[in-house]
């Protein structure tokens, strides 16, 4: 038998999986139909900008976008047939490859910026007063250290 606080703990886990599916649809559709340019683009040119020398290594952008490598590969395949990035080889480790945004994938990225931005202010932060904002990151920010140091526990056993 589940408690109230269990019911709330899921209605809160089922809340957030709706408003995080809710709101990335609206933000993709206004992203292709302002810009033309798939959501997952956008984030792995926000990326890659970001990223020293705007290049990662394609094994961390895997893991920042939340991809697969395979579908990381296929996507960025088409990036690059598109020119907004460019894969240059990894001297260091010769198996490993960088993604690197190019001029036209800078230029395409700061295009969208201030309309994706806008979205995310319409479709999220609009409804959250700085009391909202502060909590929303105290908790999301404790699931995420929670979940890095169960997972570096459990390297850690599987090392040991």
């Amino acid at each position: 038998m589940t408690t109230a606080s269990d019911d709330q703990r899921l209605a809160s886990w089922r809340a957030f999986l709706l408003t995080y599916t809710t709101v990335l649809r609206e933000l993709e559709q206004e992203m292709v139909g302002e810009q033309d340019l798939p959501l997952t683009w956008y984030d792995i040119l926000a990326h890659l900008d970001s990223a020293q020398r705007g290049a990662l290594r394609m094994q961390e952008l895997a893991k920042s976008v939340l991809l697969s490598r395979s579908g990381l590969t296929r996507l960025v395949d088409r990036m690059e047939q598109a020119g907004l990035v460019e894969r240059h080889p990894c001297e260091e480790d010769r198996r490993g490859t960088y993604a690197v945004i190019t001029n036209r994938g800078e230029e395409t990225l700061f295009r969208a910026m201030p309309g994706h931005i806008n979205s995310i202010n319409e479709h999220f932060l609009r409804y959250l007063d700085v009391f909202d904002v502060q909590a929303l990151l105290r908790v999301l920010t404790k699931v995420l250290e929670g979940e890095r140091a169960a997972k570096e526990q459990q390297e850690e056993l599987v090392e040991g």
